[in-house]
């Protein structure tokens, strides 16, 4: 079947795709083809992150489907993380600690953007924090149809805390252009 795939700065292309191919197969197809390396390729369908083990058919990609290809590279070089305490409270109290948040620009590749945030607060604080520095700074890229923070590979659920993502002082929170949809 054909699958149009679409990268992060617009670009789309069509592969020819078994439906049975594991994502890690795909990925290496596109490796072959493009030469966007494995390692540096994320694919999202339908707001999922699709994980290598998983073909095709469990993501129900059919004729026709749009995958979203997210591609890292052309990144700045990571902030060196703050030391971390010894004892940490369970919840995370009113600990505030920098994480280094991913954003795309307008040309390819990703932005590091370095943001203080409360362990405690829920991650919908980060998306207000973001949108005030954008009325501040014009240089500041957030997509207009909206976004979705991602952590270790999952989707950030934004009316849960920091400390419940398990989220450390020096981690990357990337951001992703579109809105998560349950399916």
């Amino acid at each position: 079947m054909d699958v149009t795939f679409e990268t992060d700065d617009g670009r789309r292309f069509q592969e020819e795709i078994w439906f049975f191919s594991p994502v890690r197969e795909i990925k290496e197809k596109l490796h072959k083809s493009h030469g966007f390396p494995v390692s540096h390729q994320t694919l999202f369908f339908n707001g999922m992150i699709m994980e290598d083990e998983h073909g095709f058919e469990y993501y129900n990609v059919i004729q026709g489907s749009v995958i979203l290809l997210r591609l890292q590279r052309e990144l700045e070089p990571a902030p060196k993380p703050e030391p971390e305490p010894e004892h940490e409270p369970i919840n995370g109290g009113g600990r505030r600690m920098k994480v280094t948040v991913l954003v795309p620009r307008v040309a390819m590749g990703m932005k590091r953007l370095e943001v203080e945030v409360n362990l405690a607060d829920n991650v919908s604080e980060l998306r207000k924090e973001l949108l005030r520095m954008k009325e501040r700074s014009y240089s500041l890229y957030l997509p207009a149809e909206g976004f979705f923070f991602i952590y270790k590979c999952s989707v950030m659920e934004e009316d849960k805390p920091f400390w419940w993502h398990d989220v450390k002082a020096g981690d990357i929170i990337e951001i992703f252009n579109g809105s998560v949809t349950q399916g």
